[in-house]
């Protein structure tokens, strides 16, 4: 009945979106079944993916922008519903980061100061990004029909 899918879609790359949501059409087994789906997006050309983040946090991540995410489902699905998480992760990140800090003697000690820093580095490299606005967290309902009496759940 559904297919869910959680910052997956960053690993994909542009080239295999339209496969990634063949694929996941593909694995629905009803007409009216939904596919979720959450990731991290950019907001222009230009935030896809920082050289740095790239080499150490994600080899070959591409983020998608909210254009292709639109173009690759175009005859695949309909978009029932999407909602942007962007201030929200601006307050995960930085705690992700003053935990990260917190425990630094603890982090260092287990997988070194290098591994340490990378991580401050990138948990404020996306601090900045979501503050920014460059980046956003997104997440998509998608099904082959348009579901008009679709409901989201709001929390």
């Amino acid at each position: 009945d559904s297919v869910v899918s959680i910052c997956v879609i960053e690993h994909v790359g542009p080239r295999h979106y339209r496969e990634y949501f063949k694929k996941a059409r593909s694995s629905l087994v009803k007409e009216e079944g939904i596919f979720a789906m959450q990731c991290i997006f950019a907001c222009d050309e230009s935030a896809r993916m920082d050289p740095w983040t790239e080499k150490h946090i994600f080899p070959n991540g591409i983020l998608p922008t909210l254009h292709q995410i639109e173009e690759a489902v175009q005859g695949i699905f309909h978009i029932v519903d999407q909602e942007f998480f962007r201030e929200d992760n601006v307050k995960t990140f930085v705690a992700w980061r003053e935990n990260l800090v917190r425990h630094r003697d603890e982090i260092v000690g287990k997988y070194g100061l290098r591994y340490y820093r990378k991580y401050k580095y990138y948990l404020s490299l996306y601090v900045a990004g979501f503050d920014s606005g460059r980046i956003n967290v997104g997440q998509f309902v998608f099904s082959p029909i348009q579901h008009p009496d679709y409901k989201p759940i709001r929390l």
